[in-house]
């Protein structure tokens, strides 16, 4: 369970197993071959907010940014229901072919 109220805006995120593990959150970014400040950029989160979010010592809200920009980029955060096997994988998405041009 988590160690704060998950009611205040400012509450810190430290244990919780319904969120990414920080093996997952790292799993991700090797995942799209990118490092902490790439990350970040794309998340809209400083360097120093990345560092924290993998070492545990964030804001629930610095997570779900986090987290939110993993899913756009296409990763899912998985786990059993005991939370012993959890894993992240990538969802790739075939671009559309067009429709055809009308004919005049």
């Amino acid at each position: 369970m988590t160690t704060a109220d998950m009611t205040a805006p400012n509450a810190v995120f430290r244990d919780n197993s319904a969120n990414p593990s920080v093996d997952q959150l790292k799993a991700a970014r090797a995942i799209l071959g990118m490092n902490q400040d790439q990350i970040g950029r794309r998340a809209g989160v400083s360097p120093k907010t990345m560092i924290a979010v993998e070492a545990r010592r964030c804001s629930l809200a610095s997570l779900n940014t986090l987290v939110g920009a993993y899913l756009g980029m296409g990763i899912t955060f998985q786990a059993n229901a005991d939370y012993t096997v959890c894993t992240v994988t990538r969802r790739y998405s075939e671009p559309q072919t067009p429709p055809p041009l009308p004919s005049e």
